[in-house]
């Protein structure tokens, strides 16, 4: 019987999990491994902090999807792989056997190594604590959010919210290293910039974070009293696959064919945000593209593993976002399209509830 490991439970091998569940493979013995029995899913993260959303709405119960599966689920975290005998070691210290591997680890944030940051913040990723991290900085008196990505805007607009329905008043800051929404060009930069700016949120941009001590965070525009920090600078890589010897981009995610394999072992297999595609070395790492490599990752499992031909990925030059501001409205972004309003937010509820309802 051949041996499949996943390891991670992130959106890409939730897909993979739902379709054996449907379609039972033969032969093949699967093993989910991941450090948490929940996994959050980050579009309902801005939910969740406005009180839109309860905590059950917004995680999946791993242990749950994996017997209606018939998928053993470990609760551990993969550390270093043996691609020449074929093993993955844990945590706990487990050695695991495969014929094929898959990772869908997803990444940690930038920057969260710094002993400063480490001894004075708290981050979202990993995410297995991340109710917790979100209950203590939206009650601080004076939190502080560090980046200016899709996730610190709409976290920053959400808590905000949050405290106002409250009666918190302290100020919020947000501070971004860069403008905000860098990533989506100026027009949404600057729509989402006028958007907080119109809200009673602090926002510093273009401000580097220099040292943060016991009492303030400084930055080259100068220093910020602080409560609670709450730290979203962009993706990082885990440390699995430069500790494992494995060929890896400059930052350190897996370096994978369009077939989704790691470019030196064809057992090797990765998506999301921890594989970095060769020939689309300058993809964003989201959950967009992490959803279109679901069904190719599927596929191809079952491929290697019967000897078949294996599929390639393909990522739409253009994909529909929506970033959430808050009071139930969103700003959608497709290509330099920007729109406002109540009907983007209700877009992306609809999507989300449907996608996490696929898992009950």
């Amino acid at each position: 019987m051949k041996q499949l490991v996943l390891a991670g439970g992130g959106h890409v091998h939730l897909h993979v999990i739902k379709q054996f569940m449907k379609h039972p493979p033969k032969d093949i013995r699967i093993t989910l491994i991941s450090p948490s029995p929940y996994q959050y899913y980050s579009g309902m993260f801005s939910g969740f902090a406005e009180g839109i959303y309860d905590v059950d709405d917004i995680r999946v119960d791993l242990p749950r999807l994996a017997q209606k599966a018939n998928v053993t689920f470990v609760q551990d975290a993969v550390t270093k792989v043996n691609p020449d005998e074929r093993t993955v070691m844990t945590k706990g210290g487990e050695t695991i056997s495969y014929d094929a591997v898959s990772f869908d680890v997803g990444s940690i944030t930038a920057s969260a190594n710094r002993p400063d940051v480490q001894a004075h913040a708290d981050v979202m990723k990993p995410n297995p604590h991340f109710p917790q991290t979100i209950e203590k900085v939206r009650a601080a008196e004076r939190p502080v959010i560090v980046g200016g990505g899709a996730a610190g805007t709409e976290v920053a607009l959400s808590m905000q919210i949050w405290r106002e329905a409250r009666g918190i008043s302290g100020p919020l800051t947000l501070v971004s290293a860069s403008e905000l929404l860098a990533g989506q060009g100026a027009k949404a930069s600057k729509r989402m910039t006028r958007i907080v700016e119109r809200t009673r949120i602090k926002l510093l941009t273009g401000a580097s974070v220099t040292k943060i001590d016991d009492a303030q965070i400084h930055t080259d525009q100068g220093a910020i009293d602080y409560d609670a920090i709450l730290w979203l600078t962009g993706p990082a890589a885990l440390p699995i696959f430069t500790d494992s010897g494995l060929a890896t981009d400059e930052r350190g995610f897996l370096s994978v064919t369009r077939t989704l394999q790691s470019t030196q072992h064809e057992s090797i297999f990765a998506a999301g945000d921890c594989a970095s595609l060769v020939d689309y070395p300058e993809l964003p790492k989201n959950g967009v593209y992490a959803i279109r490599q679901a069904p190719v990752l599927y596929q191809n499992l079952l491929h290697y593993l019967s000897g078949e031909t294996l599929d390639e990925f393909s990522p739409q030059k253009k994909y529909l976002s929506v970033v959430s501001i808050g009071k139930k409205r969103g700003v959608l972004l497709y290509g330099k399209r920007v729109v406002v309003g109540k009907i983007p937010w209700q877009i992306k509820h609809g999507i989300d509830v449907r996608y996490m309802k696929s898992f009950e």
